[in-house]
């Protein structure tokens, strides 16, 4: 009988295999995380339809619609803004609705004198363009 050596250096075997796989895993839930937070900000659309600020998945199904009385403040806001352990970050957007993907960049914030959470930030594709558009519907409301 002959015994068969097989080595092989490259490969890895007992823990090392272990904790490759683990590291491998953990790679692949980051990756998926990534592409589900920035992808997110392709998927929601937003639109001030019928007294409301609409927003809706694939530009279709409304998800969540907001009136405009309801609305007390509009904000631009840095995402630094809504980082902790950053100099300008904002505790009161801390716990709020999030409507958007999260990216470097500015977002919507929106502060609500009714319901248990009084924020919403929502992130469309001109933050300034649309914040102006809300604080116009707010105003025109108020008349």
């Amino acid at each position: 009988m002959s015994e068969r050596i097989s080595e092989c250096i490259l490969c890895p075997t007992g823990r090392a295999k272990d904790l490759l796989i683990i590291l491998l895993a953990l790679l692949g839930v980051v990756a998926v995380l990534v592409l589900y937070l920035y992808s997110f900000r392709y998927i929601v659309t937003y639109s001030l339809e019928d007294g409301a600020l609409q927003i809706k998945l694939f530009g279709s199904i409304t998800v969540r619609r907001i009136p405009i009385p309801e609305i007390d403040d509009v904000q631009i806001l840095s995402w630094k803004d809504l980082v902790p352990f950053t100099s300008s970050f904002r505790p009161d957007f801390l716990f709020a609705e999030r409507w958007g993907g999260y990216t470097i960049g500015k977002g919507v914030g929106l502060s609500k004198h009714t319901g248990l959470i009084r924020t919403v930030i929502i992130s469309p594709r001109d933050p300034e363009d649309f914040a102006e558009r809300i604080r116009a519907e707010i105003t025109k409301k108020a008349r």
